[in-house]
């Protein structure tokens, strides 16, 4: 069994009656690794994170037209990928890993586009023992509107999983 420091929306969690970390394993560390994956920018070097936290960049190289371009389906693919990609590094560490900490499948994957430029997700993954995780919702927040506009334009997408309005 692994064991690693407990995060909430990519920040170290401390408590509050005693100033220290509390730890995660199992199910739940299962969960917060499949979290990190989405909101950690894809890194080819680590082969780790998630295209969709680089969406603005992505649609700058490869789609023409708004942002409004980028269709529900490519968010699903990068999700799915960077799902992959950790399943893959969970591999990599063979009988050492707890097979409630281990993605056996990765099932429904759902993605509601709320904005013309914000996107809500929920992944449902299939540990190797326990329950299904079924993870926060994310939130994919695109900053920029159009990139031919003439007004300034914020640079990157925020993927969060806190859901409350921006």
């Amino acid at each position: 069994m692994s064991r690693t420091l407990k995060k909430r929306d990519g920040d170290l969690v401390f408590s509050a009656s005693n100033g220290r970390q509390p730890l995660v394993h199992g199910v739940e560390k299962l969960s917060q690794d499949v979290a990190d994956a989405l909101m950690t920018e894809y890194d080819p070097v680590r082969a780790f994170g998630s295209q969709a936290a680089s969406l603005d960049t992505i649609n700058e190289r490869n789609l023409s037209g708004p942002l409004g371009s980028i269709s529900r389906g490519i968010i699903k693919s990068f999700i799915r990928e960077a799902l992959e990609r950790l399943r893959s590094l969970q591999k990599l560490r063979g009988s050492n890993i707890d097979p409630f900490e281990t993605i056996k499948d990765i099932g429904t994957v759902r993605v509601i586009q709320f904005s013309k430029t914000g996107y809500m997700s929920n992944v449902n993954v299939v540990p190797e023992a326990g329950p299904d995780v079924n993870t926060s919702t994310f939130l994919i927040q695109l900053r920029h509107q159009f990139l031919s506009s003439n007004k300034p334009n914020l640079p990157g997408s925020v993927i969060t999983d806190d859901v409350s309005p921006l």
